[in-house]
């Protein structure tokens, strides 16, 4: 979670790449994929529901829509959620 919350606040601050709205993902953004992929495999094997945050951050990696806010607003509305 720490990772994830220190990620999104490059993010509203201005780091593109976590989001995928560029050609150049961020480190973060790798690091969150991978960790989120292994909690992933874990909790299937243990019978257990999807990871909610590996799901969310994937949906808004996917979403590419010409309204679609821009990566540090997007951070930034997921910090607020968190508070």
């Amino acid at each position: 979670m720490e990772l994830l919350l220190d990620a999104l606040q490059k993010c509203a601050k201005g780091k593109w790449g976590l989001f995928g709205h560029n050609p150049y993902p961020s480190s973060d953004a790798d690091e969150l994929l991978e960790l989120g992929a292994k909690i992933e495999r874990l909790r299937r094997k243990g019978g257990l529901e999807p990871f909610a945050l590996h799901v969310r951050l994937l949906q808004m990696r996917s979403s590419h829509h010409s309204n679609t806010l821009g990566e540090p607003r997007l951070a930034q509305r997921w910090i607020e959620e968190f508070v």
